[in-house]
C-alpha cells in the first residue's frame, strides 16, 4: 500500500464513520487529490441525502458504455444528475477522454449536462442546487 492509497483509506474510514463532519472539515475532504476518494465522498453525500446512485467501480473493469458518466444520481424531485470525475493538478490533471467528451456533447444536443466535478466542493454546489437553477 502507497502512502497515497494509504490517505485515501484513512479519508475514506473517516467519512464512514461521520460522513457529515468529514464533509465540512480536513484538507482532503476540501480538496480530494485522488479521484478514489472523490467518488468515496459523493457516494457518501448520496446516502446522506436519500439518493439513489449507479456507480462504475474503478477497481476493476466494467461492462459500461464507453465514455459513461461515473455517476447516474437519482435525487429528489425527479431530478437526475450525472458527473464525471477528474481530478489532479498541473500537466496530471485528469482530463476527458474522446468517448467521454463524445457522451457529454450527445447528451448535450439533447438537453442533458453531464458535469465534469474536480473536487467536492464543486458536488455540494451541484447537489444543493434547485432543480431549476443552472449549476
Amino acid at each position: 500500500m502507497t502512502q497515497a492509497d494509504y490517505e485515501v483509506y484513512v479519508e475514506r474510514e473517516r467519512l464512514r464513520l461521520n460522513p457529515t463532519k468529514a464533509r465540512m472539515g480536513g484538507a482532503l475532504a476540501r480538496d480530494p487529490k485522488h479521484e478514489k476518494l472523490l467518488h468515496c465522498q459523493i457516494m457518501e453525500d448520496c446516502k446522506r441525502r436519500r439518493w439513489l446512485y449507479f456507480h462504475g467501480s474503478m477497481a476493476k473493469a466494467s461492462h459500461r458504455t464507453l465514455g459513461e458518466p461515473d455517476f447516474i444520481i437519482l435525487a429528489h424531485e425527479g431530478r437526475v444528475i450525472m458527473c464525471e470525475c477528474k481530478v489532479g493538478e498541473g500537466k496530471h490533471r485528469g482530463k476527458l477522454t474522446r468517448d467521454q467528451q463524445s457522451v457529454i456533447r450527445w447528451a448535450a444536443l439533447n438537453g442533458h449536462t453531464i458535469h465534469v466535478v474536480r473536487r467536492f466542493s464543486e458536488w455540494l454546489a451541484i447537489a444543493d442546487a434547485k432543480s431549476g437553477d443552472a449549476a
